[in-house]
């Protein structure tokens, strides 16, 4: 894949970054833009995983998707700006419901098969495309009507990256089915279709993650248990030890008491040596 040839952001320029005046209705529709799960931070976070992970087999893909990523981070930026212009906190969250909710990685699909992957990416930036294209027909305002239509040109832009990558993977009677499918059920065509044997070692590879992963867990598990049992142990012990010790403490002190008092009583005459029983007083 030649990437000079791919255009990774429309070359058009770009409008101010202002608006007409606060407003709610638009301020919560940018929100989602940021932090909602169709959202330039899900973008961003797919593409980062996709580029990691596809990196040691497919450095052109992984490239790709590094460069892409870095355009949807000055979207976010932009639309983080907008955002306290029209009078809203540009968290990671979006209004739903009536309240708050932070965005979450759990928003994402992450296929692992090259397929998919790259598949899964497209139907993103589809879904994204519709969802500005819907914003910029109902909103009044032509400042940020401009800047999402001039972000749509960038993703545009990376749907045709995606489609040629897809092309250059023999994909090319998967693509028009996949666009309109599910991300399961297109994972399941991916298997069908056959991937190269570097990528299902991505999945042997997370599979051995996280048997390691239970193994950790089980040893720290049994080293938890282990202690536990020790220190009950050795807790028994110490009360066995101090219990003995007592009762032999006790048992020492009446004994020594007791040889005290009868030494005292024969001292005093109250006990004859050798003898039981007391004198009686003797008269004179």
């Amino acid at each position: 894949m030649d990437l000079s040839s791919l255009v990774f952001e429309d070359s058009s320029p770009w409008p101010s970054i202002e608006i007409a005046g606060k407003n709610q209705r638009y301020a919560a529709a940018i929100l989602s833009n940021i932090g909602a799960c169709n959202s330039e931070m899900s973008a961003i976070s797919l593409y980062v995983y996709n580029s990691i992970i596809t990196k040691n087999f497919f450095f052109d893909i992984a490239e790709c998707f590094h460069r892409i990523s870095i355009v949807e981070m000055h979207h976010l930026n932009i639309f983080g700006e907008l955002s306290i212009m029209l009078g809203t906190d540009p968290r990671l969250w979006s209004y739903q419901n009536g309240r708050m909710c932070y965005w979450s990685p759990a928003c994402n699909r992450y296929p692992t098969r090259i397929g998919a992957l790259v598949t899964n990416a497209l139907n993103g930036e589809l879904e994204t495309i519709k969802k500005y294209q819907a914003q910029a027909e109902w909103i009044d305002d032509c400042s940020i009507k401009a800047i999402l239509n001039r972000i749509i040109a960038d993703e545009l832009c990376h749907v045709e990256i995606f489609r040629s990558i897809l092309a250059e993977l023999n994909q090319d009677s998967f693509i028009q089915s996949a666009e309109l499918k599910s991300n399961d059920e297109t994972f399941n065509d991916a298997n069908q279709a056959g991937q190269p044997e570097a990528v299902n070692a991505i999945d042997d590879t997370k599979a051995i993650d996280n048997a390691n992963t239970i193994d950790n867990l089980e040893n720290a598990d049994t080293a938890d248990t282990v202690q536990a049992a020790k220190a009950t142990v050795t807790a028994d012990i110490l009360r066995d030890e101090e219990t003995t010790v007592t009762a032999d403490t006790l048992k020492d002190t009446k004994n020594t008491v007791t040889a005290n008092t009868f030494k005292a009583a024969e001292n005093n005459g109250t006990v004859r040596p050798g003898g039981a029983g007391f004198n009686s007083s003797r008269s004179t």
